[in-house]
């Protein structure tokens, strides 16, 4: 049996630095970011979690190396609710069936940390069931980071 499926994909960096610009346009005005004043793209860091964030109707999460190919975390539903994504399965509240009511995460330590440069590629690749009509399909990782003391 075939299956109907969406994919939502990008590519970005691991940590923003300062050759990104520090503005930007949104229905015509300027936006101002924060300037992240001393960081810079071959800083290195640890990658220490990995928090998923996607809508109802999800199958899958992945968050890749772009340079290896390495999946380093995913998370796919399962009828078991052991993927980590797990679907509301009764009808007491954050447990009600249809409803997406929780993601598992990724967490290194400091022993099993990734380490990387701010400027390192990650891909991004969400899978949807695209059966029935969707809403702000989306797929993204909030990554957290811890900086590398560069004197160790």
């Amino acid at each position: 049996q075939d299956e109907c499926v969406f994919f939502v994909e990008n590519v970005q960096e691991l940590g923003f630095n300062t050759k990104h610009t520090e503005s930007y346009k949104a229905k015509g005005r300027v936006i101002e970011l924060p300037k992240n004043v001393g960081l810079q793209g071959d800083d290195l860091v640890d990658l220490v979690d990995a928090s998923p964030h996607l809508h109802m109707n999800a199958l899958s999460l992945q968050l890749i190396d772009d340079v290896t190919g390495e999946v380093l975390c995913e998370v796919h539903q399962t009828e078991d609710n052991k993927g980590g994504i797990m679907h509301g399965r009764g009808t007491a509240a954050g447990d009600e069936i249809g409803f997406l009511v929780g993601v598992s995460q990724c967490t290194w330590d400091g022993k099993n940390a990734r380490q990387y440069r701010r400027d390192h590629p990650f891909r991004v690749r969400g899978v949807y069931n695209a059966s029935t009509a969707q809403r702000g399909v989306m797929a993204n990782w909030k990554l957290m980071v811890s900086p590398v003391d560069p004197k160790k």
